[in-house]
Protein backbone atom coordinates (compact mmCIF):
# COMPACT_ATOMS: atom_id res chain seq x y z
CA UNK A 1 0.00 0.00 0.00
CA UNK A 2 1.35 3.12 -1.03
CA UNK A 3 0.91 6.18 0.10
CA UNK A 4 -0.76 9.48 -1.63
CA UNK A 5 1.57 11.72 -3.76
CA UNK A 6 1.82 15.49 -2.61
CA UNK A 7 1.70 17.83 -5.14
CA UNK A 8 5.21 18.21 -4.68
CA UNK A 9 5.53 15.00 -5.82
CA UNK A 10 6.62 13.01 -2.23
CA UNK A 11 3.82 10.95 0.10
CA UNK A 12 1.61 13.18 2.16
CA UNK A 13 2.15 13.09 5.95
CA UNK A 14 -0.19 11.07 8.21
CA UNK A 15 -2.49 13.60 8.52
CA UNK A 16 -3.25 14.08 4.97
CA UNK A 17 -3.80 10.51 4.54
CA UNK A 18 -6.11 10.27 7.15
CA UNK A 19 -7.75 13.17 5.42
CA UNK A 20 -7.62 11.71 1.85
CA UNK A 21 -8.62 8.05 3.46
CA UNK A 22 -11.69 9.75 4.97
CA UNK A 23 -12.58 11.43 1.66
CA UNK A 24 -12.16 8.07 0.03
CA UNK A 25 -14.83 6.42 2.37
CA UNK A 26 -17.31 9.28 2.27
CA UNK A 27 -17.15 9.05 -1.64
CA UNK A 28 -18.09 5.13 -1.48
CA UNK A 29 -20.55 5.78 1.23
CA UNK A 30 -22.56 9.05 -0.81
CA UNK A 31 -22.01 6.60 -4.04
CA UNK A 32 -23.77 3.92 -2.54
CA UNK A 33 -26.91 6.05 -0.92
CA UNK A 34 -27.09 7.82 -4.37
CA UNK A 35 -26.98 4.34 -6.06
CA UNK A 36 -30.01 2.58 -2.88
CA UNK A 37 -32.11 5.94 -3.61
CA UNK A 38 -31.88 5.20 -7.74
CA UNK A 39 -32.56 1.89 -6.75
CA UNK A 40 -35.81 2.98 -4.57
CA UNK A 41 -36.83 5.25 -7.26
CA UNK A 42 -36.57 2.22 -10.10
CA UNK A 43 -38.49 0.05 -7.67
CA UNK A 44 -41.32 2.38 -8.11
CA UNK A 45 -41.07 2.38 -11.62
CA UNK A 46 -40.91 -1.19 -12.38
CA UNK A 47 -44.20 -1.32 -10.35
CA UNK A 48 -46.12 1.28 -12.35
CA UNK A 49 -44.55 -0.90 -15.35
CA UNK A 50 -46.05 -3.89 -14.36
CA UNK A 51 -49.46 -1.90 -13.53
CA UNK A 52 -49.35 -0.42 -17.31
CA UNK A 53 -48.81 -4.16 -18.42
CA UNK A 54 -51.33 -5.56 -16.36
CA UNK A 55 -54.32 -2.72 -17.20
CA UNK A 56 -52.72 -3.17 -21.32
CA UNK A 57 -53.59 -6.83 -21.40
CA UNK A 58 -57.55 -6.06 -19.49
CA UNK A 59 -57.62 -3.61 -22.47
CA UNK A 60 -56.98 -5.71 -24.88
CA UNK A 61 -59.23 -8.43 -23.11
CA UNK A 62 -61.79 -6.20 -23.64
CA UNK A 63 -60.87 -5.29 -27.55
CA UNK A 64 -60.51 -9.09 -28.53
CA UNK A 65 -64.10 -9.63 -27.18
CA UNK A 66 -66.04 -6.06 -28.85
CA UNK A 67 -64.09 -7.67 -32.61
CA UNK A 68 -65.43 -10.70 -32.29
CA UNK A 69 -68.84 -9.39 -31.08
CA UNK A 70 -69.07 -6.12 -33.86
CA UNK A 71 -67.35 -8.45 -36.31
CA UNK A 72 -69.91 -11.55 -36.12
CA UNK A 73 -72.66 -8.72 -36.02
CA UNK A 74 -70.96 -7.33 -39.31
CA UNK A 75 -71.44 -11.26 -40.76
CA UNK A 76 -75.15 -11.01 -39.62
CA UNK A 77 -75.42 -7.62 -41.58
CA UNK A 78 -76.37 -6.00 -38.39
CA UNK A 79 -73.27 -3.29 -38.35
CA UNK A 80 -71.80 -1.38 -40.78
CA UNK A 81 -68.47 -1.98 -42.06
CA UNK A 82 -67.38 1.39 -40.58
CA UNK A 83 -68.28 0.24 -37.17
CA UNK A 84 -66.30 -3.14 -37.26
CA UNK A 85 -63.53 -0.63 -38.51
CA UNK A 86 -63.23 1.45 -35.77
CA UNK A 87 -63.29 -1.93 -33.40
CA UNK A 88 -60.96 -3.26 -35.26
CA UNK A 89 -58.76 -0.07 -35.32
CA UNK A 90 -58.98 -0.44 -31.16
CA UNK A 91 -57.75 -3.70 -31.18
CA UNK A 92 -54.82 -3.00 -32.95
CA UNK A 93 -54.38 0.28 -30.83
CA UNK A 94 -54.94 -2.14 -27.46
CA UNK A 95 -51.90 -4.55 -29.19
CA UNK A 96 -49.70 -1.78 -29.70
CA UNK A 97 -50.14 -0.31 -25.98
CA UNK A 98 -49.53 -3.88 -24.52
CA UNK A 99 -46.27 -4.05 -26.53
CA UNK A 100 -45.61 -0.54 -25.47
CA UNK A 101 -45.82 -1.29 -21.54
CA UNK A 102 -44.07 -4.97 -22.01
CA UNK A 103 -40.77 -2.97 -23.35
CA UNK A 104 -40.90 -0.23 -20.63
CA UNK A 105 -41.50 -2.88 -18.15
CA UNK A 106 -38.33 -4.31 -19.40
CA UNK A 107 -36.31 -0.97 -20.11
CA UNK A 108 -37.21 -0.81 -16.27
CA UNK A 109 -36.24 -3.96 -14.88
CA UNK A 110 -32.90 -3.53 -17.08
CA UNK A 111 -32.26 -0.12 -15.34
CA UNK A 112 -32.33 -1.53 -12.04
CA UNK A 113 -29.69 -3.77 -12.51
CA UNK A 114 -27.25 -1.15 -13.73
CA UNK A 115 -27.48 -0.14 -9.87
CA UNK A 116 -25.94 -2.54 -8.40
CA UNK A 117 -22.88 -0.72 -6.51
CA UNK A 118 -20.02 -2.99 -4.83
CA UNK A 119 -18.28 -0.82 -2.75
CA UNK A 120 -14.37 -1.27 -1.29
CA UNK A 121 -16.38 -1.25 2.19
CA UNK A 122 -19.01 -3.58 1.61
Amino acid sequence: DTAPASSAGGPLDPYWQQVAAHHERRMARQQAFDTEIAARRLDGEIASAEADVATAQAVLVEAKAAEARIGALLGKGFTTRANYDATLKNLRSAQAKLKSANIAFEMAKDQLGYTELHAEFD
